[in-house]
């Protein structure tokens, strides 16, 4: 069985190595004060790594900076928390 945390690993390196590069805040507190916005992509609510899949997409002064589907989000913010 794979490991979730397998692929998740890459995906929360990328958010960090974001949030490292606009100086964003620990917390994510006010990162408008970076000029940086969230759109939300998407149709559906299903799998993480799936393109059709609500996405949160960050931009940086109105260009793409980083995305990722909210259900890798959500997987994220729980996996060191839930039984392996």
């Amino acid at each position: 069985m794979i490991n979730p945390r397998d692929y998740l690993i890459p995906e929360r390196d990328l958010l960090v190595k974001f949030a490292d590069r606009y100086h964003l805040r620990v917390d994510w507190h006010e990162p408008d004060e970076q000029e940086i916005t969230a759109e939300i992509t998407g149709n559906h609510l299903d799998n993480a790594g799936v393109p059709s899949e609500y996405r949160v997409v960050l931009k940086v002064d109105g260009k793409k900076k980083f995305e990722i589907d909210i259900a890798t989000l959500l997987a994220l913010a729980t996996c060191d928390h839930r039984a392996k």
